[in-house]
């Protein structure tokens, strides 16, 4: 019959497998979830603000544009320019915070020390930190563009 020490190291041992299974199986399930979910949200902020500028360009093909349209548009294009640079940005800083999590969970399924763990988890967490910021610049630099040619037609004459 097995001693109580040696049933605690047992027990220790199937916790062990238990929790390395399951890091591996967050591993699987966070990569497929951050596909999933994030990258189509910076695909969009990369999508409108590329949209945004193809609409203000097929705008420029009107007759008669006031004057005051010809000079925000310059700014607009840039403005959704910088967008579309940093969605871009952001979905390669994604992918690096995805590699990230993924050796930090490959360091929990190989047994790797706290502290190991625990600096990836760090480094994991700054990549996304990154993303989350770039994300809401991207959008940012939406709004202003829409704004800055929203600002222009406001001023705009009407004309009977």
């Amino acid at each position: 019959m097995a001693e109580p020490a040696e049933k605690a190291a047992i027990a220790e041992t199937e916790k062990e497998k238990d929790l390395r299974q399951f890091a591996i199986t967050r591993s699987c399930n966070a990569a497929i979830a951050a596909n999933d979910n994030s990258r189509p949200m910076v695909q969009a902020a990369f999508l409108i603000n590329g949209a945004a500028a193809s609409a203000v360009i097929a705008f420029l093909t009107k007759d008669n544009i006031d004057p005051i349209i010809f000079r925000a548009v310059p700014w607009a294009l840039t403005f959704y320019a910088v967008g579309v640079v940093s969605s871009a940005i952001t979905m390669y800083f994604m992918t690096e915070a995805l590699d990230y999590w993924n050796v930090f969970w490959e360091n929990i399924a190989r047994g790797e020390s706290k502290t190991i763990i625990d600096d990836q988890e760090k480094i994991a967490n700054r990549w996304w930190l990154y993303v989350q910021l770039l994300f809401a610049v991207s959008i940012f630099w939406f709004f202003l563009g829409t704004a800055t040619m929203a600002c222009a037609i406001w001023r705009m004459p009407l004309h009977p």
